[in-house]
């Protein structure tokens, strides 16, 4: 035991002006600005310090009444970092900060804009199924017979089959989270501009609201509106909060793309012979299309990768005034002008049937096309749809077209009556009709028509170009010609 004479001279050193006692421990509270929630027990000491100095951080780097912050560049985070007192320019130091504010906010890297962004599938993919999961158990109890009517109609425009099976009823209660999603992700952007107040509570009033004050299509209500409207408020709301990670995505195409496709099964999407168009050759195909079209159009635009632009943040680019876009689903219509408008391209999203579409309802010229159009057989075809497609098509071309013919042909066929001598078309296909019978119309058709600049197949013996299907690729670069085409080039990689 230490003497009274001892315990005073401890004391002494302890209290002296060169002491650094320890900071006081923080009064534990929760942390949600930034849309992140935090256990109310903090750490005490050096750690605890450090992670106030990072909330304050991401506090600071979120303005504009948003959960997240704006994609922000290493200079700002540094900047801000050090303006709470945290020493950036120590490396050691730095790179932990940086580490902790992205993994806190779930941000990574953009390379191509210089920036840290949302990352966007994660987070939202276990909202939306959460959310759905409190939809299905009321299909078998809370839905009208006249409801239940609509979406087995739905049902059958996308090959879903019976509204009565559970998987089905899954897929469908998924699709209508994520299309509220991204309208409300829609609705931000137009917050952000001062066009529309903030999103009430009351969200199909503020959709329709918007629709009034935009006049943009996206907003149109439809069967799934309706079916969101069974989820629990909560849940729903929960979903909603993380719109800012579309907002500021940095390739909002990509994202709503592998959304869709994260939330369908495949056999759903091969059914309808729907397949991503990989970035890479989406930006190889607009490009050569993009020869300064001021309209451009996309048939079967899906989340419109092929239309969209370069970059959302670039504010110099050379993508066309505006876009077309044309789906027969009204989501596919809601994913592709979502994608394209918070990708800065103008847009015009239409819920029609291109092989229907007469060009004069657009009102103004195309000067180009860029089209995936869906791979579906011609047997799998309802009879009378592709029976009447088929009259539609001979009568318009003057030629005899295979009742056999696939769904992408028509689209080919039908493309030439919205482009006038010299416009350009780039369209990917499966290479099929090159070596089958109901292929010599349409070669035969695109000679007459167009100048083939080239066909790029890509090799059979390859890994495919696409996730989920093993269909050997086939781009088609055409421009359309008064005088008839040469079929001069053709190309393989």
């Amino acid at each position: 035991m230490r003497d009274p004479e001892e315990i005073t001279r401890l004391h002494r050193r302890g209290t002296n002006n060169n002491a650094r006692p320890y900071p006081p421990t923080p009064v534990p509270s929760p942390v949600t600005k930034g849309g992140i929630a935090h256990s109310p027990a903090t750490p005490v000491g050096l750690d605890a310090r450090r992670r106030e100095q990072v909330d304050d951080v991401i506090r600071q780097l979120t303005s504009g009444g948003h959960e997240i912050p704006a994609p922000f560049s290493k200079r700002e985070l540094y900047q801000t970092a050090a303006s709470v007192g945290i020493e950036v320019w120590k490396p050691a130091v730095k790179n932990r900060v940086t580490e902790r504010v992205l993994d806190r906010l779930s941000y990574e890297w953009d390379s191509v804009s210089q920036t840290s962004a949302p990352v966007v599938m994660d987070e939202l993919i276990r909202e939306i199924r959460r959310t759905a999961g409190t939809i299905t158990p009321v299909f078998d109890t809370e839905l009208s017979e006249s409801l239940r009517e609509r979406l087995q109609e739905w049902c059958e425009l996308h090959g879903l089959g019976s509204i009565e099976t559970g998987a089905v009823q899954k897929t469908v209660a998924r699709h209508a989270v994520l299309s509220v999603l991204l309208k409300s992700a829609l609705y931000e952007w137009y917050r952000c501009r001062g066009v529309v107040p903030p999103l009430s509570d009351s969200v199909q009033r503020a959709f329709r609201n918007a629709r009034k004050q935009t006049g943009d299509r996206a907003f149109d209500q439809f069967v799934l509106d309706h079916v969101a409207e069974l989820a629990d408020e909560d849940a729903l709301k929960s979903a909603l909060a993380h719109r800012d990670r579309l907002l500021f995505s940095p390739q909002p195409t990509e994202d709503i793309g592998k959304l869709y496709a994260e939330l369908t099964p495949s056999k759903y999407r091969q059914s309808l012979g729907q397949f991503r168009t990989p970035p890479e050759i989406a930006v190889t195909m607009k490009s050569w299309v993009d020869r300064d079209a001021d309209h451009l159009l996309d048939p079967g635009m899906g989340a419109g990768v092929l239309s969209s632009a370069f970059h959302p943040r670039w504010s110099l680019n050379t993508d066309p005034t505006h876009v077309d876009g044309i789906e027969r689903s009204p989501l596919a219509r809601v994913m592709g002008a979502t994608a394209l408008t918070l990708g800065g391209q103008l847009n015009t999203p239409r819920t029609h049937d291109f092989l229907n579409l007469d060009p004069d309802e657009l009102q103004h010229d195309i000067g180009g096309i860029v089209c995936n159009p869906p791979y579906t057989s011609g047997d799998a075809l309802p009879k009378e749809y592709k029976e009447q497609v088929n009259a539609d098509i001979e009568q318009s071309t003057g030629i005899d077209v295979s009742a056999r013919s696939p769904l992408y042909t028509y689209f080919l066929y039908r493309s030439r009556s919205f482009l006038s001598s010299g416009d350009r078309a780039a369209f990917l296909t499966p290479d099929s009709f090159l070596t089958t019978a109901y292929g010599d119309s349409l070669k035969q058709f695109l000679l007459d028509e167009f100048s083939i600049t080239a066909l790029v197949q890509f090799d059979p013996e390859g890994e495919s170009v696409f996730e989920d299907a093993q269909v050997t690729a086939l781009i088609c670069f055409l421009e359309a010609d008064t005088d008839g085409g040469t079929g001069k080039h053709s190309y393989s990689v």
